[in-house]
């Protein structure tokens, strides 16, 4: 079974690029594995979230309040690991440096 939270990121960004190559393309997945998030999540919903033909796909209208839902969802998923991630960025240790003592004198 397939990680729900990834197939909703999954879905999301299907529905956000219009067609699941290109989907793929900015998930760095292949155009089946879009697929199959897309599927998972149709057969764990029991109904359809994109119609889709060889040409094009639209959000059927349950989808557009599941897209909705999600897109938020996941917003506050990003907005919960935004704290921990910019503490990633600030330094938070001593750093030491060791360079010969003409280094750091004045030639005045």
């Amino acid at each position: 079974m397939l990680d729900r939270l990834r197939s909703m990121e999954v879905f999301v960004v299907a529905a956000d690029s219009g067609s699941f190559a290109a989907a793929s393309d900015r998930l760095g997945m292949s155009s089946q594995m879009v697929a199959r998030h897309v599927q998972s999540l149709e057969q764990r919903l029991q109904i359809r979230l994109l119609n889709r033909t060889t040409r094009r796909q639209s959000l059927t209208e349950f989808g557009k309040q599941y897209y909705d839902r999600c897109a938020a969802l996941l917003a506050g998923a990003d907005a919960a690991d935004a704290p921990a991630l910019d503490l990633q960025l600030e330094p938070h240790d001593h750093l030491r440096l060791s360079a010969p003592h003409q280094f750091g004198s004045s030639g005045r």
